[in-house]
């Protein structure tokens, strides 16, 4: 009955090493909490067990080829200690759980404007050199039946933009991406003021002056404003919490830590250590295509 127990407790063997439940299940436990939700269907599981067998396969060749006492081996181990000492700590000392109500609305009302957007409008540009230029465009774009405004106007984009930009807007048959209202656009605020004075879609502005041209503008499409929910952000509020505290923790253990440890610095060795070499490739035509593996 023992050999069959332990046999159903073995999961994988690789090079001779036995991978079994509880290992596996450690391993599992050892990721930081917001790794472990990953892993929790059937298939996950599979997954993560396939990446386990990977890099035993590789640890395994790793120590075939004697890396395992190389100083860099032994420097890998040293920050994987570290790393592993910094998640234990973690995880005793800060959890998910204690991200409570109170903390998540306290930072829902102090940030807001981070749950909402404002409408957006989708614009559509001529630029030219010229007011008359823009005014007879104008003209020719509203003779148009309403509803086929939006591809006339894009016409004569791609064909007359002449200023600024007149390749990215000819290119683009005159799109120009979405705008916010002024209180929220940083840069094309005068733009903006153009687009959201006009009331309706497809209605085309009046020439105005804009990147020392003359320009008509358009929208054509818009995106209502919209708030995130309490409850909807709720999760997101508290894993960013979560991420806080944990930083914040991580960074009193390396303080407390530095301190307790016996350090001794040899300044006058330290001054006289040589500054690293400077590299012989300056110009990105210089630098070599691949290396070379040496015979």
């Amino acid at each position: 009955m023992t050999g069959e127990t332990e046999s159903a407790d073995r999961l994988a063997i690789v090079n001779g090493e036995t991978i079994t439940r509880g290992e596996f299940d450690h391993r599992l436990e050892s990721l930081p909490e917001y790794a472990r939700v990953r892993y929790r269907s059937q298939q996950r599981k599979r997954s993560y067990l396939d990446a386990v067998i990977q890099f035993e396969a590789l640890a395994d060749e790793a120590e075939r080829r004697g890396l395992g006492s190389t100083p860099r081996a032994r420097q890998a181990v040293k920050g994987v200690l570290a790393d592993y000492a910094f998640e234990q700590s973690l995880g005793e000392d800060v959890s998910m759980e204690d991200v409570n109500r109170g903390a998540i609305e306290k930072y829902y009302r102090t940030h807001r404007d981070r749950f909402s957007t404002p409408e957006r409008r989708r614009v559509a540009l001529i630029g030219t050199n010229r007011r008359q230029w823009a005014e007879e465009l104008k003209t020719r774009i509203e003779s148009t039946d309403p509803d086929q405004r939006i591809n006339r106007f894009r016409q004569l984009a791609a064909r007359y933009s002449v200023s600024p930009e007149p390749f990215e807007l000819r290119r683009e048959g005159g799109a120009a991406g979405w705008v916010e209202p002024p209180a929220e656009e940083d840069e094309r605020t005068e733009l903006s003021e153009v687009v959201f004075g006009l009331e309706n879609q497809n209605e085309v502005s009046a020439p105005f002056r804009y990147r020392d041209g003359w320009y008509v503008a358009m929208w054509f499409e818009r995106k209502e404003a919209n708030e995130t929910s309490l409850e909807d952000a709720a999760e997101t509020i508290r894993r960013t919490l979560y991420d806080r505290r944990r930083r914040k923790r991580r960074k009193e253990l390396s303080s407390n830590w530095r301190r307790r440890a016996e350090v001794d610095i040899r300044d006058t060795i330290v001054e006289g250590l040589a500054a690293p070499p400077k590299t012989r490739y300056t110009r990105r035509e210089q630098l070599p295509l691949k290396t070379v593996d040496p015979d």
